[in-house]
Order: C-alpha cells, then sequence, then structure tokens
C-alpha cells in the first residue's frame, strides 16, 4: 500500500498517496472513477529525469505538476484530458496529479512543501494490551520456529532431486533465456539491471527500480498489441484476439524507455536493447505476466539483407521505415550512411526533415541534427528526394541501401516508365523537324525546363489514386 503524505503549495493543500514503487508508478490513478476534492497522488521517480507520464487509463480530467530535487515546480499542465501522453520539458523527480481545476491558482517556481504520514496509526489501549498481544507472538514466533526447524531437517536428510538438463536440437545444453518459452518481463529486468550496473553508476536500489519500470512499460506496451517484432524482422505472434492490430518493434521500445528512465549514451542504449533483443527472439514462446502468449511465427532468411551485421552492413528495419516516413511526408531527403552502435559502425538510414531536423526511424523521434551527430556520429553516404526514394525502390524491389550500379542505372537519366524515355536524337534526311505531338518531342521538352520530376511524380499520384492505394 502506497505511503501517505500531505503536499503543501502556498495556502493550499492536499493529501496524496506517494508511488514509489514500479507497479505503483505504473498503475498510477488508471482506472479510478475519480478523486475527492483536495486528494491526489504524488510520484517519486527516485532522481531527476524526464519524466514520460500517459493519461489513457484515467477516467477523468487531471491537473498534472513536476517537481525538481527541491520540490520546485519545473512546470504544469491543467485540465488534461484522458487519452494523453505527457512529457516533462526538463528533468524532474516528482509529480503530482489531483483534480483538474485544483492548480488554478498556482504557478511555476513555487515550492513545495512535503510532510509524510505515519502508515499505522495505533489506538489507545489499556496497560495489559502490549503485555498480552507480546506474549503471543513469542508463542507463535516459536510454534513458527519449531515448524521450520522440522522442515529444514526432512529437507536435509531427502535425496536430491534430479532435475532434468535441457538439450538443443543438435545436444548442446541450453541456457535458461534459450529454454523454449520465455517470460518477458523477467528477462528484460534481469539483463536491464545487469548491464546499467555495468555502465553507470547507479546505487543497486535505483537500478532495480530502473529494471523493473523498463520491464513494466515494454510489457504493458505488447500486451495491448498483436505482435512482437525484433531487430533482423523475426515475428512473434500473439494467441488470441489483440486490442491494438499493431506491433511492437523491441529495439525500439528498449532504446526508447532507457532513454526516458536513464541518461544512458546513445551507443549504451542500444547495445543494451540489442542485447535483450537477440536473447528473446531465440525463444520459441513468449508469455506476460498476464498470460498472454507470443508464438514465433517469422524468421527471416539467412542471407536477407536485414540481418547482415557486419561492419557498414545494414541492421533492423530502418531503411524500409525511413523510406515510408519521407513518402507520407512528402518532403525532404532520405539519407544512407552508418552510424555508431555498440562497438562497431552499421549501415544506417534516416531522414532529413528540415534545415536542423532529423526523423530517427530506431526510435520514432525527431531531433537537431547537432544532437544526431552527439549521439549517433552519423557518416553521410547518399540522399535521396522523395522521387528518387520512389523510383528505387519501385525498379530495384527492395529498400535499400542502393549500389552505386542501381543509382547509375535508375537515376542516371530520372527517366521513368510514365513518361517516354529519352531516345537518341537522329538527324533527318529530309530535314524537317520532329512534330510537336510526337513521343520523342514531348521526352526533349521535359528535360529542357526540368520538370520531368514533377510530372513523373504527378503521374504517379494519380495511377496510386486511381488504383485506390493512399
Amino acid at each position: 500500500m502506497a505511503r501517505q503524505a500531505t503536499i503543501q503549495i502556498g495556502d493550499r493543500e492536499w493529501l496524496v498517496d506517494v508511488a514509489t514503487q514500479p507497479w505503483e508508478l505504473s498503475q498510477g490513478l488508471g482506472g479510478l472513477s475519480g478523486l475527492l476534492a483536495g486528494t491526489g497522488m504524488l510520484f517519486d521517480l527516485g532522481w531527476e529525469q524526464i519524466i514520460e507520464m500517459t493519461t489513457v487509463p484515467m477516467l477523468f480530467p487531471l491537473d498534472i505538476a513536476f517537481f525538481s530535487e527541491n520540490l520546485t515546480i519545473t512546470e504544469m499542465y491543467r485540465n488534461v484530458e484522458p487519452g494523453y501522453l505527457v512529457t516533462s520539458q526538463s528533468p524532474a523527480r516528482y509529480f503530482l496529479e489531483i483534480n483538474a481545476g485544483e492548480l488554478a491558482d498556482i504557478e511555476a517556481g513555487n515550492q513545495a512543501k512535503v510532510v509524510l504520514l505515519s502508515s499505522v496509526n495505533t489506538a489507545a489501549t489499556s496497560d495489559w494490551t502490549p503485555a498480552m498481544f507480546g506474549f503471543m507472538g513469542l508463542m507463535m514466533m516459536g510454534i513458527l520456529m519449531t515448524g521450520i526447524v522440522r522442515d529444514l531437517t526432512a529437507e536435509a536428510l531427502k535425496e536430491p532431486e534430479r532435475k532434468p538438463l535441457l538439450y538443443g536440437p543438435r545436444g548442446e545444453k541450453l541456457l535458461a533465456h534459450t529454454a523454449r518459452k520465455v517470460d518477458l518481463w523477467v528477462e528484460i529486468a534481469s539483463v536491464v539491471e545487469s548491464e546499467l550496473g555495468k555502465r553507470t553508476e547507479i546505487p543497486p536500489g535505483q537500478l532495480r527500480q530502473v529494471a523493473e519500470v523498463v520491464a513494466d512499460r515494454v510489457e504493458k506496451r505488447a500486451g495491448e498489441l498483436a505482435w512482437i517484432e525484433f531487430r533482423d524482422g523475426t515475428t512473434f505472434e500473439r494467441k488470441g484476439k489483440a486490442p491494438i492490430n499493431q506491433g511492437l518493434k523491441i529495439f525500439a521500445a528498449l532504446d526508447g524507455y532507457l532513454g526516458l528512465t536513464t541518461k544512458l549514451w546513445h551507443a549504451d542504449r542500444i547495445a543494451v536493447a540489442d542485447m535483450i533483443d537477440e536473447r528473446l527472439k531465440e525463444a520459441v514462446v513468449i508469455v506476460l505476466r498476464d498470460g498472454t502468449i507470443f508464438q514465433k511465427a517469422f524468421v527471416p532468411g539467412r542471407f536477407s539483407p536485414a540481418t547482415a551485421t557486419g561492419e557498414d552492413k545494414p541492421a533492423g528495419t530502418c531503411y524500409a521505415d525511413a523510406w515510408r516516413f519521407l513518402i507520407n511526408k512528402g518532403e525532404g531527403k532520405l539519407v544512407h550512411g552508418t552510424v555508431y552502435s555498440g562497438d562497431r559502425r552499421i549501415g544506417h538510414a534516416w531522414v532529413e526533415t528540415g534545415y536542423d531536423s532529423i526523423w530517427e526511424p530506431q526510435t520514432g523521434n525527431h531531433m537537431t541534427k547537432l544532437a544526431y551527430r552527439y549521439e549517433a556520429s552519423p557518416i553521410e553516404e547518399h540522399r535521396y528526394t522523395p522521387e528518387e526514394a520512389s523510383i528505387m525502390v519501385e525498379r530495384t524491389r527492395h529498400f535499400g541501401p542502393w549500389t552505386d550500379e542501381d543509382r547509375s542505372r535508375y537515376l542516371g537519366d530520372k527517366s521513368t516508365a510514365v513518361i517516354h524515355e529519352r531516345k537518341q536524337r537522329t538527324e533527318r534526311r529530309d530535314g524537317l523537324d520532329l512534330l510537336s505531338d510526337s513521343p520523342e518531342f514531348l521526352a526533349y521538352t521535359i528535360d529542357d525546363i526540368g520538370f520531368r520530376e514533377i510530372i513523373d511524380s504527378a503521374f504517379r499520384q494519380a495511377i496510386s489514386r486511381a488504383r485506390g492505394i493512399k
């Protein structure tokens, strides 16, 4: 049960439950039909960080305030309806959820005061009551210790149980994580805790808390979706109907949640997420704590481009994701190159959405070019306009990366099948010019005025609309 406290801001005071455990932080006020006036919940994340919270499970609107380590209000959000994702713009340690409208006279910069209340309310008793209960406690302790000693003696004299070993198809002994069934929460929590211990100086108690929060968030999201997808395309499908017919990219989810709960460098987050991704995809069945089962349904071919992991080779689905984002947006530049991930460089794709803006497909986030250079050390090799990217996918039948031969072949003169291809100009013996309505004259004119890409793109869009393709 959460502890209680009073929080005072100016002349206003609220009685609040204090959430510190992972299940308390995850559940929050979700599912409650309402709050009494002057009550709420105070969430303690343990240290200052960028906080992400959701009002999806809420049934009523809230006022939300974020606090620094010294309980100064850093920012506030008023009348937040259910169904929103709220992210603090600056690091904070605490946040308060109360009824909408109750922060009307409070401003950022105000100082709060929190007083923890005793978790035990002691009633007045007569003088003999404590002695009586103390004597009964000693009797119960004696009975309990007798039972424990008896059980330990019987266990020590019993022949040790011979537990069967697990063996794989080639006779190899299987580790725990390579067994047929894997608990998603346990696997993520154990790996995150051990890896963070190697890469950070976070105290052991906070390490466990961070690991459990990350595992909770990933499992909660997986519990809503129809399939789980790993970095190389390996897919586990849900047994039974899912609330949302979408998939969870486990690598991107882990990277994102690690970024929200820790100050790990990008390369370290990628390394931790990659380790969990590699371990989980070796299972046959992945289970959640509520009994939800995901069965392995698809494993990519051994020589699939998405599975190559050598230096300068592509990894994951970034090429397809970046291409789709660019085409849906209709502007910007698709960039193919390499980034630093873990302890090596890998092939990667991203989208330049503006003068100083990058869209990163692994996390699905926008960031500045400076921040992207700081986190991933990208090296650009080739860039493509939306029209060029469309042509390359249509002609090569894959999302990249594309070779120099592909670019030379398909983007050499930017010609497409929609508009008549440019032909060699031949001299007519009779000295007459080409007719103005001939295919050759049309091709020359389009090239001369520089409208080939624009017209070709318009034709492709019209064809797509006619076929019912968005």
